[in-house]
């Protein structure tokens, strides 16, 4: 949701319709309303990383894909290692759980 936000004002910046900045904010406010209710049920310190490495790669592949933008070799990097990491969380959270059902 938060990453429909940042699209949808990504878009407002460019041609300043109202109705563009009302959407992009309320997508935020739904994102935010998640947010909050994913902390219910994940430690904060894993939910933060997730959520952000997510909402980063999401975004940047929006960029490219909506809106032509270029990427230098280290900002592909640094996709590749945020995804990365994102799949490690997940991994050991995977294992985590697999010991903790044994």
């Amino acid at each position: 949701m938060e990453t429909g936000g940042d699209i949808v004002l990504k878009k407002w910046s460019g041609d300043g319709r109202p109705w563009w900045l009302v959407a992009g904010l309320g997508l935020y406010l739904v994102s935010t309303v998640g947010w909050v209710f994913s902390l219910k049920y994940e430690l904060l310190s894993k939910a933060v990383v997730i959520f952000t490495v997510v909402n980063l790669v999401a975004v940047v592949v929006a960029g490219v894909l909506l809106f032509n933008e270029q990427l230098t070799g280290l900002q592909k990097l640094g996709i590749a290692l945020g995804g990365g990491s994102g799949g490690f969380i997940g991994v050991v959270k995977l294992l985590y759980f697999s010991k903790k059902l044994d």
